[in-house]
């Protein structure tokens, strides 16, 4: 707004002493070295404003150049930088959409000289080509890289997942090892170090760094890396001498627990692997620990034992009700069977329960002597199994 009035006010002044000159013209008059020189009033005051402008921006000029060095090679700096960052975000706009753009294609070469910007477009154009599986090229283009661009932090990770990919672990490692220390709180970096120290069959190590680290991580990618540990164990020693450091959420995690009862169990300590299922059910009853329990020990002892914790608890699990239920036919528990069945509404039941649940419906009409609504049971139940795979199809 400033910039405006002053804007019109210079031409309310210019439109002042135009007419000013118009309505009195005059002539202005230099005797210089025996000359006289007239020159007309209006002509004398364009070139006196001339005269001023001009020296202005002389004056304006010295004074960068004098006073500032810097100044005038930091307004180039500045247009040189805003192209480069203009570039930059194509880059990162064609990596995102998955699209082999015109500055991935053309301006890699360019930017490589500029040390500034090598590292950030670098860094995009590695990701892109270890995205696409190109390791090959990805390897070819961190060879013939420059020296100081290797001593970057985003050169030594992306050489590190290379080596992980061509089976170079021990070196992988090593470098990632460092490279954790720059950034502990790197999730990449600590599942990547956690998974090569499970190559190595060095899973006490693995567990310890990884809870060293597990703050860093969210609870999913907690389970899923102590799955993967537990899981490279074929001794029970060590098995056991884990399980006592993982932390009491994880333990308590399905994935964790069945993983646990699992190598156990296949490691000629399948008592252990029952007792402990035992004791995990005997706090919280899901489905796939059910169903663990039963494929090591499926007996009339094991059903009792499950019944009674369902009883217990009335867990809220229609699948898992169904579970009991079959195994309720197998042992004979008409009772319970004939109590519970009736309290599920099998409308709420996807395709595969409901045939499930004509099927039991089936036994225990079959039981009562039935015969004949068994049979329509059974139909109903082949029915829908039926169209179920006509649908897959």
């Amino acid at each position: 707004m400033k910039k405006v009035f002053g804007l019109i006010f210079i031409c309310i002044l210019a439109a002042a002493v135009v007419f000013l000159v118009l309505m009195n013209p005059g002539v202005v008059a230099f005797f210089i070295h025996g000359y006289l020189i007239k020159l007309p009033l209006w002509l004398f005051v364009i070139l006196a404003i001339a005269i001023v402008l001009l020296c202005f921006i002389v004056v304006k000029v010295l004074k960068v150049l004098l006073y500032g060095p810097g100044h005038l090679f930091s307004f180039f700096h500045r247009m040189h930088t805003k192209k480069h960052i203009t570039l930059i975000n194509d880059m990162i706009v064609s990596n995102l959409a998955d699209v082999e753009s015109y500055v991935l294609k053309h301006y890699h070469p360019r930017l490589k000289k500029d040390p500034k910007f090598n590292q950030v477009f670098c860094g995009l154009f590695w990701q892109k080509l270890y995205q696409q599986k190109k390791l090959t090229q990805l390897q070819h283009d961190l060879d013939h890289t420059n020296e100081s661009l290797k001593q970057s932090f985003i050169w030594q990770f992306y050489q590190a997942l290379l080596w992980m990919q061509t089976d170079n672990a021990s070196k992988a490692l090593t470098l990632l090892e460092h490279l954790h220390q720059q950034k502990p709180d790197s999730q990449t970096i600590i599942k990547a170090c956690t998974t090569l120290y499970i190559q190595q069959k060095e899973h006490t190590k693995a567990l310890t760094f990884l809870i060293g680290n597990q703050q860093h991580l969210d609870f999913i990618l907690q389970v899923d890396m102590v799955v993967q540990i537990i899981k490279g164990i074929n001794n029970i020693n060590v098995l056991q001498a884990c399980w006592h450091k993982v932390p009491k959420a994880l333990q308590q995690s399905t994935p964790v627990a069945s993983s646990y009862a699992h190598v156990l169990y296949h490691n000629n300590a399948q008592a252990q692997a029952i007792e402990f299922l035992q004791h995990v059910l005997s706090t919280t009853l899901s489905l796939k620990m059910v169903r663990l329990y039963f494929s090591y020990k499926d007996t009339a002892s094991a059903y009792t034992f499950i019944k009674e914790m369902w009883l217990k608890t009335k867990v809220d699990n229609i699948p898992l009700m169904l579970l009991l239920l079959a195994k309720a036919v197998k042992y004979q528990d008409w009772p319970f069977l004939e109590t519970y069945l009736y309290q599920i509404n099998p409308e709420n039941l996807s395709i595969a329960l409901q045939a499930q649940y004509c099927l039991l419906n089936a036994s225990l009409s079959e039981h009562q002597s039935m015969h004949h609504k068994a049979q329509n049971f059974r139909t109903k139940a082949e029915n829908i199994i039926l169209n179920q795979e006509a649908i897959d199809d």
